[in-house]
């Protein structure tokens, strides 16, 4: 069982390959890693339902398997998590 793959709304790049971004995916580990990974998914999916900081965590968390995408500025573009 999986939950929808939150994803920050996407960004206009040019063909030109210099200005094309470098994405890499990562498992958050770290407590500043998890507070970044846990507040974005916060806001791409509970804080447009109108949910409360927190309710972004469950009991799952503790089995899941989670992952970021960060953006070359270590900015999460998209995360996600099986279980």
């Amino acid at each position: 069982m999986s939950e929808p793959l939150a994803v920050a709304p996407p960004v206009n790049i040019s063909g030109n390959r210099e200005n094309q971004f470098m994405y890499h995916l990562r498992v958050p580990q770290t407590p500043p890693e998890l507070e970044t990974y846990y507040h974005f998914r916060w806001e791409m999916l509970r804080k447009p339902l109108k949910q409360p900081e927190g309710s972004e965590r469950e009991a799952w968390d503790a089995t899941a398997h989670h992952q970021m995408v960060v953006d070359e500025n270590d900015q999460p573009v998209a995360v996600g998590r099986l279980y």
